[in-house]
């Protein structure tokens, strides 16, 4: 055991994931998700009253995602981005940063929000 003493955050966050159950199919869904040349599923959506475990889940979804074999784009939207017009602009927007853009969607974006 190491000596370095552990912030109560990664103690938390260990107990979190070791305590995290019952999500199994999604988990299986979504890594099946990365398997093949087209995906199955374009959009996830996870819902649910507070408490029980969408933060965790979606925290396993982009781990899973971001795994060496996966090596997805990774893009985070809140509840800063109100609509869905406002969540896909961002996502646009996050997609840009990275030099993946569409001219179709940015044009009329953009014409729409002036």
């Amino acid at each position: 055991m190491s000596n370095k003493p552990q912030s109560w955050k990664s103690v938390i966050d260990l107990r979190r994931k070791e305590n995290f159950g019952g999500r199994a199919d999604q988990l299986r869904v979504f890594s099946n998700n990365f398997v093949g040349d087209v995906p199955n599923y374009m959009v996830f959506a996870v819902t649910g009253e507070g408490g029980v475990g969408k933060s965790t889940l979606l925290n396993q979804y982009e781990g899973i995602a971001r795994s060496p074999a996966n090596n997805a784009n990774v893009i985070i939207c809140d509840e800063r981005q109100t609509s869905p017009v406002e969540a896909m602009g961002f996502i646009a927007g996050e997609l840009a940063k990275q030099n993946i853009e569409h001219k179709i969607f940015n044009d009329r974006y953009n014409f729409s929000f002036r």
